[in-house]
């Protein structure tokens, strides 16, 4: 059979009817390693392989010749499981799985957001709550859908504009002690003159050069 691996990834793709976003989210990959796939342009591994046919219930056989039928048939019962386990993850596992697809660490995670590492590993593994202040500065810091992280609902990113980035910004300064740099940064802003704003709005756009 003249069909590669690579073709067979995009039309089982096509088949459930999945972004490539979405496709990857659910495997824990990023969105790019999914289009390199499809395009050829690498090859994924047999663990990966494994992963794919045990989460989409794909016949392994045919993802790796094209031989057979694309999916295992599955009773009713495998389906509403299968369902089940998506409907009943945690805000915690979502926090997990997220970290996952952005590649990084626990470590680096927590520095990102300004927290210490411990803190994203208890809350990974349910022993802690996090805070809506939290949850906004994950969302804000790593562009993910608040309504994904606290439900599951929708994709996991999102594409912002400038004013949602500024909506977002606002909305996590408000949240923070009085005491936090965002919230002294802009306590700093409203107090400016018009021509104050313009000299820190210079530097700031020096800065983001």
């Amino acid at each position: 059979m003249n069909e590669t691996i690579n073709l067979r990834i995009k039309k089982l793709r096509k088949a459930l009817d999945l972004t490539q976003q979405a496709f990857a989210d659910r495997l824990g990959m990023k969105q790019n390693t999914i289009a390199t796939y499809e395009m050829g342009k690498t090859t994924p591994s047999k663990p990966t392989m494994k992963s794919i046919s045990r989460e989409f219930g794909v016949n392994e056989t045919w993802l790796r010749t094209g031989e057979g039928e694309m999916f295992i048939k599955s009773t009713a019962y495998d389906e509403i499981s299968a369902k089940d386990k998506m409907q009943n993850e945690t805000m915690f596992q979502r926090i997990k799985r997220a970290r996952k697809v952005l590649d990084l660490t626990q470590q680096a995670f927590a520095e990102r957001i300004g927290v210490k590492q411990n803190t994203i590993a208890l809350i990974e593994s349910g022993k802690r709550n996090t805070s809506d202040q939290l949850l906004l500065g994950v969302c804000r810091e790593f562009k993910i859908s608040e309504t994904w992280l606290r439900t599951g609902k929708g994709e996991m990113f999102i594409k912002r504009t400038a004013n949602d980035e500024i909506s977002a910004f606002v909305d996590l300064a408000l949240c923070d002690e009085p005491g936090n740099i965002r919230y002294r940064f802009l306590s700093a802003l409203a107090a400016m003159s018009e021509e104050e704003l313009q000299a820190a709005a210079r530097f700031a756009l020096a800065l983001a050069k």
